[in-house]
């Protein structure tokens, strides 16, 4: 068995590629992506919700719809961390995760 030199070892490492500016796991294009996402959101939103549920004729299906939803989020908002502290981070993620398909 021969022994190599150091300059050898080296030369026989893959090269890696150089670092870029623009890479999709880094931390500041994750907070531009999330930031784009969550500024497109709402408008989506108010632009569906302001044609009365899609272009319908009737709008109290979209109406009623409205209310379903801000009444989960006030009472969920409201008792949200009384039932994390009870029941603890698991089961609090078991069940948003197995109704989130719902």
């Amino acid at each position: 068995m021969a022994f190599r030199s150091v300059e050898a070892i080296e030369n026989d490492a893959p090269k890696t590629p150089p670092p870029s500016c623009f890479r999709f796991n880094s931390p500041l294009v994750q907070v531009c992506l999330i930031g784009l996402v969550c500024f497109c959101c709402p408008g989506m939103f108010n632009a569906l919700s302001g044609m009365g549920g899609g272009g319908q004729v009737e709008h109290s299906a979209a109406n009623n719809a409205n209310t379903a939803l801000y009444t989960t989020f006030t009472v969920f908002g409201l008792l949200g961390d009384g039932f994390y502290n009870v029941l603890g981070p698991r089961l609090i993620l078991v069940a948003g995760c197995s109704t989130y398909i719902l």
